[in-house]
């Protein structure tokens, strides 16, 4: 597969992953019984997905 493709399906990936813990530890946290380790997860593919969206491209 084109690398690009698989960069722009990765990243739509790890948008939905955000999305999806960030539900999931806002229900939690409204239960009473927060889920912390959604949280951590949220900010790690933040910043896996800023390094991928703002890197140096290499020529």
């Amino acid at each position: 597969m084109n690398p690009r493709l698989l960069q722009r399906i990765g990243v739509v990936g790890g948008f939905l992953l955000i999305f999806l813990a960030t539900s999931e530890f806002l229900r939690s946290y409204r239960l009473g019984e927060p889920k912390w380790m959604y949280l951590v997860m949220i900010f790690g593919m933040a910043i896996v997905l800023t390094s991928t969206l703002f890197r140096k491209r290499r020529k």
